[in-house]
């Protein structure tokens, strides 16, 4: 009995011991990486990411169209956050974030804007660079239209025109060609969920010229399955349009983009680059859609430059 007594104290420190351990590396990554949830246009809760330095200048990230705050983890997790204060939040409909039901919740431009806004206003951003991936981009540009630069230091465009200019996609790069479905749009929208769920394995190799690594593709793809098929079907009714745009955007922009991003061909890119007053270009030579995640190196160091530039 003494010794069944013993093995049973002996495994109980031992759990305990075990215990103590996970809730101390569990502390010391909440240390690192912050999560919160604030409101943002009507109230609709906003997943919020924040790490770095909370005194460097402040970069804000907003991901792609069925992506995610994960589309960054190669620069949340870097070495900017020694210097930098880095948020990052999930789009309304994506991730973490609320998935409200109403058309009227992804329609025009002003929603994404003041989701934007709400994330600088419950953070107190001052002097933020946003950085807008894909989608991200129009984001970014809906919350200039809306409200301003008074509280942002300059925009990174990254594999996007955000409607600035008119674009047209490379030669013999598209869609179809990457998935071999002509329908695939469709299919990722589609009530069937097991042809969505197809759909959405497929999904990921439109955004690098090479495969992702693994557990990057998976994140890839379960991010993009949580954005819900009713509201994907709603972004027909999306800003799309911002020509009317570029001679009002005078802050500094940095225009990253890969030379084989299927979306948009590099003489797109240049009239980008011609059309916005203060702007520069930067070309990823044989590099997809997204070259924060194809060339984080690279990327990331003229991300930094580009910061302490706009200073």
């Amino acid at each position: 009995m003494a010794v069944m007594v013993g093995f049973f104290l002996r495994g109980m420190l031992l759990m305990f011991a075990i215990s103590a351990s996970v809730t101390s590396v569990a502390a010391v990554a909440e240390d690192k990486m912050m999560f919160r949830m604030i409101d943002g246009d009507g109230g609709v809760p906003l997943r919020v990411v924040e790490t770095g330095n909370p005194d460097g200048p402040a970069i804000l990230f907003i991901h792609g169209m069925a992506q995610s705050t994960l589309s960054f983890e190669r620069q949340l997790n870097s070495d900017l956050a020694k210097r930098f204060r880095l948020v990052a939040f999930d789009l309304r409909g994506h991730g973490g974030s609320a998935k409200p039901w109403r058309s009227s919740d992804y329609a025009g431009s002003r929603v994404w804007a003041a989701d934007v806004a709400a994330v600088i206003e419950a953070l107190e951003l001052r002097d933020v660079t946003i950085v807008g991936w894909s989608f991200g981009g129009y984001v970014a540009v809906s919350y200039l239209r809306h409200y301003g630069d008074d509280r942002v230091r300059g925009l990174n465009l990254v594999g996007t025109s955000a409607g600035l200019v008119e674009f047209q996609p490379p030669k013999n790069s598209s869609v179809e060609k990457v998935t071999g479905n002509p329908d695939s749009v469709a299919r990722r929208s589609s009530l069937d969920l097991a042809e969505r769920v197809a759909a959405m394995h497929e999904f990921p190799d439109l955004l690098t010229a090479e495969p992702m690594e693994p557990d990057d593709r998976d994140a890839s793809f379960h991010s993009g399955i949580m954005l819900p098929a009713y509201a994907l079907r709603l972004f027909d009714k999306l800003p799309l349009d911002n020509k009317d745009l570029p001679e009002r955007l005078t802050l500094p922009t940095l225009i990253s983009m890969g030379t084989l991003d299927i979306g948009m061909d590099v003489p797109s890119a240049r009239r980008l680059d011609l059309a916005l007053p203060n702007s520069e270009l930067s070309l990823f030579d044989g590099i997809g859609h997204f070259p924060a995640y194809e060339s984080t190196e690279r990327y990331n160091q003229e991300l930094a430059d580009f910061v302490s530039r706009c200073d």
